[in-house]
């Protein structure tokens, strides 16, 4: 997948190995926030020494590559959408075809304010009755949507979930 066309003021501005302050600035993240993705094995890097000194050096591309997926920005046909839709219904499989917002609540972690705040603003389509009936299909669609993988202040379901979904597909590379 080629997506450098989308940073294109960044590589101009960046050379091919930044350290990482300059990963921090292009990320808008914290230096420390670097320090832990490559401790984690999230970023590939390469150390470097000069008699006593030491520095880190990471590749651009994989700088952009991670601010890509960061962003959200994967194709709705990517090998990873297809594989997070086929993980999202493996875990709704116990539930109805169509779930209410409690089933939301307890799938997501969140308030039902939050998810009825969600169907108001239409980023969770649902039908309107007595109480919402949400589609099983359109939740599905919902969790792997830009605007849910990008709330920031995650609860702990929302950050188990992903963190499952991950390790299984680091298992599977």
């Amino acid at each position: 997948m080629d997506y450098t066309h989308l940073y294109v003021d960044i590589i101009n501005k960046y050379p091919p190995l930044v350290n990482q302050k300059q990963m921090a600035e292009i990320c808008k993240v914290t230096v420390i926030t670097v320090r832990n993705l490559m401790k984690n094995s999230e970023i590939p890097y390469q150390k470097q020494n000069k008699k006593l000194l030491h520095w880190y050096e990471i590749k651009l591309n994989d700088v952009l590559k991670y601010l890509y997926e960061k962003e959200c920005r994967q194709e709705a046909n990517s090998s990873f959408m297809v594989e997070l839709k086929r993980f999202y219904k493996e875990q709704l499989i116990k539930y109805p075809d169509v779930v209410t917002v409690q089933d939301v609540v307890k799938i997501t972690g969140y308030s039902d304010t939050a998810v009825v705040n969600w169907v108001n603003r239409r980023l969770l389509q649902a039908y309107r009755g007595k109480k919402y009936k949400i589609p099983k299909i359109y939740l599905i669609d919902f969790l792997c949507g830009v605007y849910y993988r990008q709330i920031t202040r995650k609860t702990k379901i929302h950050n188990d979930t992903m963190q499952i979904f991950f390790n299984r597909n680091k298992l599977k590379k």
